[in-house]
């Protein structure tokens, strides 16, 4: 394996030599093999010092790059039951500690406790509705109208979504829930496309055909 002489500090260009290594083999070597050959801890040093060189990867060569990097069925890792000196230089060790998690580190926005409620939206971009969540225990969280809905009428049943009465995500009081059908969901959805006295008349359809099962429900 070819060595190389720390780079000065408090510098962020490489080496000549280090240049010289990449121009060499940048076509035959992957980045991030050649970041550890060189002793860096990434290969961003590499891709950046690679554009001030007017090195360019060929797409059909990155391409393929790309899908044997990806792991398959039955792959072993190079450096399986290999400790980090027999593949990673000193310098590459000590400079990828500071990415180490430690012992019982929690990431910087993690919840402070069991209860707490934040809001998130799934594609905010996209026009997609924030929904509440409440955080149940460490790494676990539940949609908070879900959690509301279960904590009263109990678990909600397969094939069932728990829906805002006054259309708004983030009122998840119990008197603005409801349970229905995703059939059902689906249905109210596509009536917003019908005239309003039509829209009424079909949502009280559904209204009555669910207390009518309901009331033969209860009476088996």
């Amino acid at each position: 394996m070819a060595k190389f002489r720390r780079t000065p500090e408090g510098l962020t260009t490489l080496t000549p030599e280090q240049d010289l290594y990449i121009s060499e083999n940048y076509l035959s070597i992957p980045l991030k093999t050649m970041a550890r050959i060189i002793g860096k801890s990434s290969c961003l040093s590499i891709r950046t010092r690679m554009k001030q060189l007017g090195l360019v990867v060929p797409a059909d060569l990155a391409e393929k790059r790309r899908i044997d990097s990806a792991f398959k069925k039955g792959h072993i890792p190079e450096n399986k039951g290999l400790k980090q000196i027999d593949y990673m230089t000193p310098e590459a060790i000590e400079n990828s500690k500071k990415t180490w998690f430690q012992k019982g580190h929690l990431p910087h926005n993690t919840a402070e406790k069991d209860g707490e409620i934040r809001i998130r939206y799934s594609h905010k971009k996209r026009g997609y509705p924030p929904y509440k969540w409440i955080r149940i225990s460490l790494g676990k969280w539940q949609m908070l109208h879900v959690f509301n809905w279960e904590k009263v009428n109990g678990k909600v049943p397969e094939g069932h979504i728990i829906i805002f009465k006054d259309k708004n995500t983030l009122n998840t009081e119990i008197r603005n829930l409801e349970m229905i059908t995703f059939v059902e969901n689906m249905q109210r959805n596509s009536i917003q496309n019908y005239p309003e006295d039509l829209k009424e008349i079909m949502l009280l359809k559904g209204q009555i055909k669910r207390q009518i099962n309901k009331h033969l429900k209860d009476s088996k």
